[in-house]
């Protein structure tokens, strides 16, 4: 197991090395968006923590589960728009 970490990690460096100077930015910008997104998520679950210990009566936990719809499909959207695209063999 420490075997294959350490070559996970070797493997890592070497990457490093090779990024340009803007990937290496754009590595560091997720990161930071990565850590600021799991900062909140965090909160928010400490938050909730405190707020279900201050319930006088526990909501049923399908309640809690319950998924809002999404208003847009990302991947529908995506179709769609490459759907108008024109294609190679139209000659446009």
């Amino acid at each position: 197991m420490a075997e294959a970490y350490k070559a996970a990690i070797r493997a890592q460096v070497n990457e490093f090395w090779n990024l340009t100077p803007y990937e290496t930015r754009l590595h560091m910008e997720i990161f930071h968006d990565r850590t600021k997104y799991e900062q909140e998520s965090e909160t928010v679950l400490a938050w909730q923590i405190a707020a279900l210990n201050r319930t006088k009566k526990l909501p049923k936990i399908e309640k809690l589960l319950k998924k809002e719809p999404h208003k847009r499909d990302l991947a529908e959207d995506l179709k769609a728009a490459f759907r108008t695209l024109p294609s190679a063999d139209d000659g446009s």
